[in-house]
């Protein structure tokens, strides 16, 4: 809380002897620090850039290779389970083969 009232009083430091005319980017002039003239200047420069660089299309990405997918179902799964556990399974063709070898 301030103790003694700032009601009309100049805003900032009471000398004005350090500002300098300075023109705007909009054509219109303003008294500025002499290092806020410069900024305004680093602005046109900076929005010089970013124009540039915005204008600048990246180039396309190539499309990836196209994967095939295949949906599994709950009875390839237990296939596959019973696969694991206990080994490959036999075709018909060998099963019956292995039947008449033995016979």
């Amino acid at each position: 809380m301030l103790t003694k009232s700032t009601a009309g009083q100049i805003a900032g430091p009471t000398d004005p002897t350090n500002l300098v005319l300075e023109p705007l980017p909009n054509g219109e002039y303003a008294w500025l620090r002499p290092w806020l003239g410069e900024a305004v200047a680093d602005v046109d420069q900076v929005d010089q850039f970013l124009t540039r660089l915005l204008e600048r299309r990246p180039e396309p990405l190539p499309q990836p290779e196209r994967e095939e997918r295949v949906a599994l179902t709950d009875l390839g799964r237990r296939a596959l389970a019973m696969e694991r556990l206990f080994g490959p399974w036999p075709t018909l063709a060998q099963a019956d083969a292995a039947e008449v070898s033995a016979a």
